[in-house]
């Protein structure tokens, strides 16, 4: 539990770099990016030779995280469908 903790500071560490950035990048866009990023983080982690609490909390990282984003790209994509830079940034994540 602890590396989700490192993990969750490293996150927040870097979207507060990324707002200060040049290009501002919206909040709705960030949040997904944030999601997507921790997503395919935890499921990089995944390895059924981990005992088995760490696989359990594994999935359920990877449930939450990974369903916030898959929910969020269609309407990011509806909503930036003429900002060929956003749809840049959020086609990079396979979910």
């Amino acid at each position: 539990m602890k590396s989700y903790r490192s993990l969750s500071l490293a996150v927040m560490l870097l979207a507060a770099f990324s707002a200060q950035s040049e290009t501002a990048v919206p909040q709705d866009v960030q949040r997904f990016i944030d999601e997507a990023e921790i997503c395919q983080h935890l499921a990089g982690e995944w390895d059924p030779s981990l005992p088995e609490q760490q696989q359990k909390e594994i999935k359920a990282g990877v449930d939450e995280h990974c369903s916030k984003a898959e929910k969020q790209l269609p309407a990011l994509r509806g909503k930036y469908s003429e900002e060929q830079d956003i749809l840049a940034m959020i086609s990079g994540y396979s979910l």
